[in-house]
């Protein structure tokens, strides 16, 4: 994997496949200038830290086919991770965009029996709502082990729209002024959700407190949920 001149040499598996990216403010379109990267194949440790142009563009050679995790940041800025599949389809953008430190969604996919939908791929149409305007993305993202990723948006978000798309009906998450995180759970159309909040003695919100639900009779163990900051919890 050739670095940039400005970057110092790593080791990286061999391989044909060339990444073309470019790294750009909240607008989509002004470059991010002193911006820098990171690349990520599963399986092995991150590469050192590059630094694009002051275009924001940058081109990672010799990578090996499959997929590969890119992260963007630029000072004053969120950092930004997507995920791509080489070869880097001709229709597909390369382009990060960065926005100043906002709220973050941490989102859990589950499937109808309630399980997480783990190392799953998914192009979501996401919708950031802030005060008279709307950003839009489309970003490729694969779930984690529990079927969770995490979403950054910009820094006067006020709400965003999720579009997983297939068995998923769209989901709007509120997000209230001051919050720095925020949990959302996407189920399919169909699924039984039981969602239910705890609260303290004189009302406040029990944050972090953890619900247990168990089939009367069942032979399955018993599932554990902890309450949100607003002491909300879903099965």
């Amino acid at each position: 994997m050739p670095p940039p001149s400005s970057a110092r040499a790593t080791a990286a598996p061999a391989g044909s496949e060339v990444f073309h990216g470019r790294i750009v403010r909240e607008d989509g379109k002004t470059p991010a200038t002193d911006a820098s990267y990171k690349v990520t194949i599963p399986g092995l440790p991150s590469t050192d830290v590059w630094e694009a142009t002051q275009g924001g563009e940058f081109t990672v050679g010799g990578l090996p086919a499959g997929r590969v995790r890119i992260a963007a940041m630029a000072p004053g800025y969120a950092e930004l991770t997507r995920d791509f599949t080489l070869p880097q389809a001709t229709d597909e953008s390369g382009v990060l965009v960065l926005f100043r430190p906002g709220p973050r969604v941490n989102v859990q996919v589950l499937s109808a029996s309630g399980a997480g939908a783990a190392d799953t791929a998914f192009t979501p149409g996401l919708t950031w709502h802030t005060d008279g305007d709307t950003r839009r993305e489309t970003p490729r993202l694969n779930t984690d082990g529990s079927g969770g990723f995490t979403l950054v948006g910009p820094h006067n978000a006020t709400s965003l729209t999720i579009k997983l798309g297939g068995d998923y009906p769209p989901a709007k998450v509120d997000l209230a002024p001051g919050t720095a995180t925020t949990s959302v759970k996407l189920l399919p159309h169909g699924s039984f959700a039981l969602r239910g909040s705890v609260v303290h003695a004189d009302g406040r919100p029990a944050s972090g407190a953890e619900v247990s639900l168990a089939v009367a009779g069942g032979k399955e163990e018993a599932r554990v949920e902890q309450c949100d900051a607003d002491g909300a919890y879903v099965f």
